[in-house]
């Protein structure tokens, strides 16, 4: 039976979270028309388990694959090698879909044929016992075809793109990497004419706000990665006017260059610095104040500025990598 969407599920040591998420999707009455693939990555606790059930209960409409842990772009990549729906989009195994927006969005498909359907999405930010919601809704006509070259911002959270598109491009990601949801959403793009809005509330992105020095401690284990993708993210904007709109609202490329200021890898910063300027990308506009003065005079500035931020978020200095 054909199916109208494929959803995949990147799934590592989320035993905590799982449930809530397959229960949002597991509607007997989309069955039908629904894929679910679960994508275990390696996990070590019982994400496994968890998925099994489902797909016991479901067993034409959820799948398990069970693999070595290989990053985010690996469970992207296993997906897309047996996915059967009409349209493909993303789901992590610790955020989950509103079950009735769900169940419109669904509904809606089935009448839409752009390459492109884009959707709003919810942020919950946990905060210990306390929850804050923010809304991403965007500004599209809504049900109606548009050309790619309108839209003006893209999220993950927010995009499902035609099956077919992808195989005709053959687009695979980046394995062993972070960041890669970025990669996807912008290959997926590149290739793509035509999108439809429709306002449903569907992702339900799940945020930790424990602090900043966690996220910031692992942003410095991954930041040669962003890199990797914010060099991809150059070149695509080097070549398609609309995607170098999209580039800078995501703010990826701003968000590499903090990271690589916090680094103290003053070679690689300087690589980042003359490609943006190259691409004709005037990055300095999305920087903080802290940034720009170092952008501008990064062999005065990019040592001083990058202890700041180091002592800011208590990392200890590493200046082997910091060279004039």
């Amino acid at each position: 039976m054909n199916k109208i969407i494929t959803i995949s599920i990147a799934a590592y040591n989320v035993e905590k979270f799982l449930d809530e998420t397959l229960s949002s999707l597991s509607c007997p009455e989309l069955m039908d028309s629904i894929e679910v693939i679960i994508v275990n990555d390696g996990s070590k606790d019982s994400t496994v388990d968890i998925a099994k059930k489902y797909v016991n209960k479901y067993p034409d409409s959820f799948i398990l694959v069970d693999k070595k842990n290989g990053g985010y772009g690996s469970t992207i990549n296993a997906s897309l090698d047996i996915a059967r729906g009409k349209y493909y989009r993303l789901l992590d195994g610790d955020d989950w879909f509103d079950r009735n927006e769900f169940m419109k969005y669904v509904e809606a498909l089935k009448n839409i044929d752009t390459d492109i359907v884009i959707t709003d999405f919810v942020k919950r930010i946990q905060t210990g016992n306390h929850e804050k919601t923010e809304i991403t809704s965007y500004n599209y006509p809504q049900g109606k075809v548009e050309e790619t070259s309108k839209i003006y911002s893209m999220a993950m959270h927010s995009t499902t793109v035609k099956t077919e598109i992808i195989n005709k491009g053959r687009i695979r990601i980046t394995e062993h990497c972070f960041y890669t949801d970025y990669e996807f959403i912008m290959k997926a793009f590149l290739l793509s004419s035509s999108f439809t809005y429709l306002p449903v509330k569907l992702y339900q992105y799940r945020i930790w706000g424990e602090g900043q020095s966690v996220s910031i401690t692992g942003s410095m284990k991954h930041y040669r990665e962003r890199d990797l993708i914010s060099r991809f993210a150059i070149e695509a904007s080097s070549k398609n006017p609309t995607a170098k709109r999209i580039t800078f609202e995501t703010g990826i490329l701003s968000a590499n260059a903090s990271d690589l200021l916090t680094s103290g890898d003053f070679k690689r910063y300087m690589a980042f610095r003359k490609a943006t300027k190259e691409s004709g990308i005037k990055l300095s506009k999305n920087l903080s104040n802290l940034g720009k003065l170092v952008y501008l005079f990064p062999h005065i500035l990019y040592r001083p500025a990058s202890i700041i931020k180091r002592k800011q978020n208590k990392l200890s200095p590493l200046w082997n990598n910091v060279k004039d």
